[in-house]
């Protein structure tokens, strides 16, 4: 397998999201630039003099905007995702854009498994694609859950949120540090989880099969889906759990 200069544009929406594509890049034995995220490059800076701790000669390099690469590994939004495929049209890509994850209720969870699925929704204040921002259950149930500790700016954000809604005459369910809305669109806001009821689980199957491409992982013990989690585990992906169900590796390996 001859060794390329793999570009790794990393997304700063949670500490160290872009690390798995730079282990990705040396485990194929390939030489990774890394442009870091302004929003995570102490930790990541961090990381990577680590590793050169450990081993001086791993082939990573923080990228100087000028070094030649053969292929590039890049994570944002949609809007950035079109901007990448211009800027690196002339080198193989794997991009990813916008992408959401769901949770499928049928009623008889457990406590623990509600509590785990609240991990799974607010962790690192619902800014990851694996956080749960739309939630499917039963048509008559009632969510809630226990309080808990966020982010300043998280409560800033659920504050404004509320206070627009009760302006406008929006119905919400207040969690009194998030808003439930029910509605089948995911939230374009942090503090808003989407609530959808459902008669009946293939109602779910059929709208989950529709929107495959938006989604990042589904959570839940009652419906199959080849990216589904357990509760509490959306938040904690194993190594083959490939984001965008993209398999990197293939990905390198066909460089």
């Amino acid at each position: 397998l001859p060794s390329r200069t793999v570009l790794v544009v990393m997304a700063g929406n949670i500490p160290l999201v872009g690390f798995f594509d730079l282990l990705c890049v040396v485990t194929a034995g390939h030489r990774c630039l890394v442009k870091m995220s302004s929003k995570d490059a102490v930790l990541m800076s961090f990381v990577i003099d680590q590793l050169k701790k450990i081993e001086p000669g791993v082939p990573v390099a923080v990228y100087d905007g000028a070094t030649p690469f053969d292929a590039a590994i890049a994570t944002g939004s949609d809007n950035a995702n079109r901007y990448f495929r211009s800027l690196y049209a002339g080198v193989r890509t794997l991009l990813r854009g916008n992408r959401h994850s769901v949770a499928v209720l049928n009623g008889r969870e457990t406590s623990g498994q509600l509590e785990a699925l609240s991990d799974d929704i607010f962790s690192y204040s619902g800014l990851g694609c694996r956080n749960v921002s739309l939630i499917f259950v039963p048509r008559g149930i009632s969510l809630r859950f226990a309080s808990r500790r966020m982010n300043p700016k998280y409560l800033n954000n659920y504050r404004q949120r509320k206070a627009l809604r009760e302006m406008c005459g929006d119905p919400f369910s207040d969690l009194g540090f998030a808003l439930l809305i029910r509605q089948s669109e995911f939230s374009q806001a942090l503090s808003e989880v989407s609530v959808v009821e459902y008669d009946d689980l293939s109602q779910v199957a059929a709208w989950l099969r529709e929107h495959d491409a938006e989604l990042q992982c589904v959570v839940s013990d009652c419906i199959d889906h080849s990216r589904r989690v357990p509760f509490g585990r959306s938040q904690q992906p194993t190594l083959s759990d490939y984001p965008d169900a993209v398999d990197v590796m293939e990905f390198l390996y066909d460089l």
